[in-house]
C-alpha cells in the first residue's frame, strides 16, 4: 500500500488529493484499488501522510518526503501572478435562419491595468486608470460590432448573387 497524491491545480493551490492506494497485478499488469480517500492535504502534511501509511522505515520516508518537497520548491520556477496579463474578450455570434452560425471573436490584451496597476491613491489616478481601462474596451468593442456586421454583409451578399 502507498499514498497516491495528485497535485491539486485548480482550487487551493499548494496542496494533494491524496489517497490510499493497494497495488497488486492481474495478468502481469499493475492495478491499484483506492482503499481510503483522504481528500485535500496541504504540500506540508504530505510527508506525514506518507510516513504513516508507505511501507518501510516512517523515519526515513518522512526524511525523504520532505527532501523530496524541498527540492520541488527550490527547482520549481517562480508562481507566476495569475492577474499578469488581463484579457479582454468580446464575442459575437449570429445565427441565421437556415442555422449557419457567424462567429467573430476580438481580444483585447494590450494596455489593460491590472488590478495592481490601478493607483487609488487619488481621484485623479484612478480615473487615469479607469480611463486606460475604458479606451481599450471600447476599442474591442468597436472592432468586434465591425467584425460581425462585414462578416454578416458577406453573407447576405452571397445570398443575394
Amino acid at each position: 500500500m502507498f499514498i497516491h497524491a495528485v497535485p491539486d491545480n485548480k482550487g487551493r493551490k499548494g496542496g494533494y488529493y491524496c489517497s490510499l492506494v493497494e497495488s497488486h497485478r492481474i495478468n502481469g499488469v499493475s492495478r491499484h484499488t483506492t482503499i481510503l480517500s483522504f481528500g485535500h492535504i496541504s504540500a506540508e502534511r504530505l510527508p506525514f501522510l506518507k510516513a504513516t501509511f508507505n511501507a518501510g522505515n516512517p523515519d526515513e520516508i518522512l526524511a525523504g518526503a520532505k527532501r523530496s518537497q524541498e527540492k520541488k520548491r527550490v527547482g520549481a520556477e517562480p508562481e507566476k501572478n495569475v492577474m499578469e496579463k488581463i484579457q479582454l474578450e468580446f464575442i459575437a455570434k449570429i445565427t441565421l435562419p437556415d442555422g449557419k452560425i457567424i462567429e467573430r471573436v476580438v481580444n483585447a490584451d494590450e494596455g489593460i491595468p491590472t488590478p495592481d496597476e490601478f493607483d487609488t491613491s487619488s481621484k485623479e489616478r484612478f480615473l487615469e486608470s479607469f480611463d486606460s481601462l475604458e479606451k481599450r474596451t471600447l476599442e474591442a468593442r468597436n472592432k468586434i460590432a465591425a467584425d460581425i456586421t462585414e462578416a454578416y454583409l458577406q453573407e447576405v451578399s452571397k445570398k443575394n448573387s
